[in-house]
């Protein structure tokens, strides 16, 4: 004896099949006309529900799709536009009134009140997609011994601005922000550079310290932190080598 399935779907398969057999001859299995024009009514009403209902989840599907899409260009120009007025931002004299403008909120208020130390122990690396990726740690808490200046191990509230020149370049240009990656004593920092060109192979990097975004608490200067690439074995770029040494200073 055929009974009805559990899901709505067999059901509706399930009565499609049988509506028309009941119909043709309803005394036959003891139902009557008007109850054959009933069922046969609600089985098209199911089946044409059923289909809006798989028609509207597609669309749903097609529109949650786009709308992914969608917002994931809009995260990507608005994540380079933050990069680029936090670049800005910190680069001019007055950082805070670059971030009121763009109603953008400035680095963390920094818990500590001196200015931080030097970054160092600067290396880098090569990314899968060819980027080079710079790591490096605060350098330890020290008083210069001419100007009595006090500088704070501590990275919390600290901005790193990364300036870059490469090959027969004779300035530095500003390429980055980067904050620690860990708060504290001697924490760490990173900073990918996703813009060297094709050709580059001998770079430089600087790295600037300044805390809470003040033009005051600003750390000694990094060295100058060289890298030579060339061609790996497999094709890709490699790091042939790195070093590091004070800034000259101009005559």
């Amino acid at each position: 004896m055929a009974t009805l399935p559990k899901t709505e779907l067999e059901q509706i398969q399930f009565m499609e099949a049988h509506a028309p057999v009941w119909a043709a001859a309803p005394t036959v299995v003891g139902l009557n006309a008007t109850t054959c024009t009933a069922i046969t009514a609600a089985v098209s009403a199911a089946r044409k529900a059923y289909n809006d209902a798989q028609s509207a989840r597609d669309a749903s599907k097609a529109a949650t799709v786009n709308q992914h899409g969608k917002v994931a260009v809009m995260h990507a120009l608005a994540a380079d536009a933050i990069r680029t007025i936090r670049i800005f931002a910190e680069a001019s004299t007055n950082p805070s009134a670059v971030y009121s403008a763009a109603q953008i909120d400035p680095p963390a208020p920094a818990v500590a009140t001196l200015p931080p130390t030097q970054a160092v122990m600067i290396r880098a690396s090569i990314e899968s997609n060819g980027a080079l990726t710079l790591g490096w740690k605060a350098g330890p808490s020290f008083v210069n011994p001419t100007t009595g200046q006090a500088y704070d191990s501590s990275t919390a509230g600290v901005t790193y601005l990364i300036s870059r020149r490469v090959n027969a370049e004779t300035n530095f240009t500003v390429v980055g922000v980067a904050d620690a990656a860990r708060s504290g004593a001697r924490g760490l920092a990173s900073f990918t550079d996703s813009t060297l060109v094709a050709g580059s192979t001998n770079i430089q990097y600087i790295i600037a310290s300044r805390r809470g975004g003040s033009t005051t608490l600003v750390g000694p200067m990094s060295d100058v932190f060289s890298v030579t690439l060339g061609i790996a074995a497999g094709g890709g770029m490699t790091i042939m080598s790195e070093s590091s040494e004070p800034m000259k200073l101009a005559a």
